[in-house]
């Protein structure tokens, strides 16, 4: 990022384990998704609602 004006970054507060998704999956329905290499630009609705979709499993975790 040393070549931009500006950079953000989101603290991660908690997060919730959801059921596993293969990459075979992710792109038989986004077949242009690409794994993030090192982060994710959140411009991706029909991605976001896909993951939120998913089975949550095991309990939130919450930083302290």
């Amino acid at each position: 990022m040393k070549d931009l004006a500006k950079g953000y970054a989101i603290p991660v507060n908690s997060f919730q384990e959801i059921e596993p998704v293969t990459l075979d999956e992710l792109k038989t329905i986004f077949p242009d998704f690409i794994p993030p290499q090192s982060y994710l630009i959140l411009k991706k609705p029909d991605l976001l609602k896909f993951l939120l979709g998913r089975k949550r499993i095991g309990e939130k975790i919450y930083q302290t």
